[in-house]
């Protein structure tokens, strides 16, 4: 399921993009519902599954790097001030990183090794991309 929709994501927007049938709600509602479903993946594994440390930390800081992205881009709306919060590429990478995560972490056991260097990885790239929004917005808010 997790790659079916990670799949049929990527192929909405490749299509979209394609087709150039993009609209300003597509824009907006399609990288909520990633993070929607992103963090609710992350989150039921967490509560389903057995019990990673790792996966833990990894599910609360992308869910408030989330959280506050989409706080800003709400405020933004509400106040009609720019802020850039279009998807960064690093941003894509660490979702499918993350979606890989997760499906790995249903096949293979907790200990291996793919999971032992792609935990930290995913940790490390969720945290970048949070900083780099966090430039941006810090940009928005004192422009030179």
């Amino acid at each position: 399921m997790l790659i079916a929709c990670a799949v049929s994501d990527f192929l909405d927007g490749y299509l979209a993009r394609k087709l150039q049938a993009e609209s300003k709600l597509g824009t907006i509602l399609d990288p909520v519902a990633d993070k929607v479903f992103l963090n609710s993946a992350l989150w039921g594994l967490l509560i389903y599954h057995e019990f990673n440390p790792w996966l833990l930390v990894i599910s609360i800081a992308v869910s408030l790097r989330d959280l506050t992205l989409l706080a800003v881009g709400g405020s933004a709306i509400v106040t009609r001030k720019f802020v850039d919060i279009k998807p960064i590429y690093l941003s894509k990478i660490c979702t499918t990183l993350v979606f890989i995560l997760c499906a790995l972490m249903l096949t293979l056991d907790s200990k291996a090794t793919l999971l032992k260097v792609l935990n930290p990885l995913c940790l490390l790239c969720v945290a970048i991309t949070a900083t780099e929004y966090a430039r941006r917005f810090m940009k928005a808010r004192n422009p030179a």
